[in-house]
């Protein structure tokens, strides 16, 4: 609806950007696969049907892509046929959901994980493993990698590198994951290219709907949001309109966005909370929440191949009188000329009949549009009957794939590499207005309700901080506080903070609630967003308070550097009791 409205006032298309995109690195892959297969479009990977998985900081399990899809994938993946179980590496700095339930748990360096995919691709090569074929797209692909270098990265032996790879290329279908945390489009090219070398088995571009009108469009690059706030502030945007999106608390202050909004002379705001960006608003005008209103959404990507529409629509009455924002566009579009040809529809809910009739009848069937429309309704959405055919995926050039060089701050300045990583509850903060997600205990620490920085115990023994300690997280663009939690499980020269909290506004379950890691972030030299390739200095502050864990919070006192309430035993013997 708002690009038939842009084009209708010949305005720029819209900006499609938020931090779930950016961590989750939507833009990157579908440059990368720009790159690789001649198509920008984002990953789907068929885990049901492959019996190796090595993820490169993908938190699949957890906020990546789409979880719940590669859950039910991942449950056949581990009961294949003739009691077969898939193998499974995770590669990553700190052991995330998803890494928590992996055979093996690989404490990858940041930074690193081009050059750890990289070196396995160049072993394939040198040895001539998993046949011909893939040798041969191996030698193709494979760069020049010290594999020295890159084993030390995955705190391993080379010897144990080489039976990764051995792993890896002798599976009958394996497959590689590369999640956000990777880095940009040669890091995604880089892990991507091991799908190549394995024949692309596990991996396919989604298939779209047949019918015009349901095309997804790609993410917009953090270097457009750029320009278009150069645009703001060069006065050259006159009425900004922003919907299910909070710039103004996903943009580091150094991107300038609030600054840039004093030049625009018409800011509208359709969110139905006021958030950090509504208050800057001329007018707000609140759209109805999901659970009052209608839409739609193209599956993206495709899980099993088959494309996919699912249907929303209301199952409560709305709260207050208030008008949904495709019914606004849909109003105002009618003051221009040329609306009764792209925006002829009455309401936005005759706009979504006008698209479901153009679908075929589907796997629900519906020949005649009023039908369809109701079994769209009663189904969820609608499904294709086939699996359309797709050829195999080929690079679209053969030449070696190249490690990006990764730069980081100051090692002396900032010691500790910064994982950042979105919370399986908050996300990327857009879940931390609702109280239940609020409470709900993070998985992998069972904290609530606060912003916790993850220490592994050397460190904290280096820093002299326990469990609670308040200390000042400094990167070269900003600070914050954070409270400590002693977490074995991540690389004593690594840190690790989940987004979510830190909000200014955004109702009162989420206001002035700990700290927002984004203040750390940056734009660096190049214009992109300096989140992956972070140090960080950590300095206590003397104070301590008490972490809202599930869990118990006596101190043993002989071990206070452990998680809460438990005692290492000093006999391995007696570790059972």
């Amino acid at each position: 609806m708002f690009t038939r409205f842009a084009a209708l006032l010949d305005a720029p298309a819209p900006i499609r950007h938020d931090l779930y995109a950016t961590v989750s690195g939507y833009h990157a892959l579908e440059q990368a696969h720009q790159g690789l297969f001649g198509r920008a479009a984002l990953p789907a990977y068929n885990l049901a049907n492959v019996d190796v998985i090595f993820s490169f900081g993908a938190e699949f399990l957890g906020s990546w892509l789409s979880p719940t899809g590669f859950q039910y994938d991942y449950s056949l993946f581990r009961d294949q046929t003739l009691g077969k179980r898939g193998y499974f590496v995770q590669f990553e700095p700190r052991m995330s959901n998803t890494g928590a339930v992996a055979d093996r748990w690989v404490p990858v360096r940041p930074g690193a994980y081009a050059l750890v995919a990289q070196a396995i691709a160049r072993i394939i090569a040198d040895e001539s493993l998993g046949g011909e074929e893939r040798a041969s797209r191996a030698t193709s692909l494979a760069g020049d990698v010290n594999l020295e270098e890159a084993a030390a990265a995955a705190y391993m032996s080379p010897e144990e590198l080489v039976k990764l790879a051995r792993a890896f290329a002798t599976a009958e279908r394996p497959v590689a994951l590369p999640g956000g945390y990777v880095g940009g489009v040669e890091a995604m090219t880089a892990v991507q290219a091991l799908n190549l070398i394995a024949g692309a088995g596990g991996l396919s571009l989604p298939v779209m709907p047949p019918a015009e009108g349901f095309s997804v469009p790609g993410t917009t690059s953090f270097a457009d949001v750029q320009s278009f706030i150069s645009a703001m502030n060069a006065g050259d945007v006159q009425v900004l309109l922003i919907h299910g999106a909070n710039p103004a608390y996903d943009l580091p202050a150094s991107a300038g966005f609030v600054e840039a909004l004093k030049n625009v002379e018409t800011v509208i705001s359709f969110s139905p909370l006021i958030d950090e960006t509504a208050v800057y608003a001329d007018y707000v005008l609140p759209d109805r929440v999901y659970l009052e209103g209608w839409g739609y959404q193209v599956v993206n990507p495709t899980f099993g191949g088959r494309p996919a529409v699912s249907s929303q629509q209301p199952v409560v009455a709305p709260l207050y009188d208030i008008r949904s924002t495709g019914d606004v566009l849909l109003t105002i579009a009618k003051a221009f000329s040329g609306a009764s040809d792209s925006m002829p529809w009455t309401d936005e809910v005759a706009f979504i009949q006008a698209q479901v009739a153009a679908l075929p009848a589907g796997a629900t069937g519906g020949e005649d549009e009023a039908v369809r429309w109701a079994r769209f309704q009663q189904h969820g959405g609608w499904w294709s009957t086939e699996i359309p055919d797709q050829p195999a995926l080929e690079a679209a050039a053969s030449t070696p794939v190249t490690v990006p060089e990764t730069s980081f701050p100051d090692e002396k300045e900032y010691p500790y590499f910064l994982n950042l990583y979105l919370s399986p509850l908050l996300l990327d903060g857009t879940g931390a207005s609702i109280p239940w997600l609020q409470g709900t205990p993070d998985p992998m620490t069972t904290i609530s309700w606060q912003t916790w920085i993850e220490i592994n115990p050397e460190t904290a023994d280096d820093l002299d901080v326990k469990n609670g300690d308040v200390v000042r997280v400094r990167s070269p663009y900003g600070e914050i506080e954070a409270l400590v939690y002693i977490y074995p499980a991540i690389r004593p020269d690594t840190v690790a903070i989940p987004f979510g909290q830190g909000h200014r506004d955004s109702g009162r379950y989420a206001k002035d609630r700990g700290s927002n890691p984004v203040d750390l972030l940056g734009v660096s030299d190049d214009g992109t967003l300096a989140w992956s390739t972070l140090r960080v200095k950590v300095e206590s502050k003397g104070e301590n308070k008490h972490l809202a864990v599930f869990e118990s919070t006596v101190d043993h006192g002989e071990h206070p550097h452990y998680p809460l309430g438990i005692e290492r035993a000093a006999d391995p013997e007696s570790a059972g009791e």
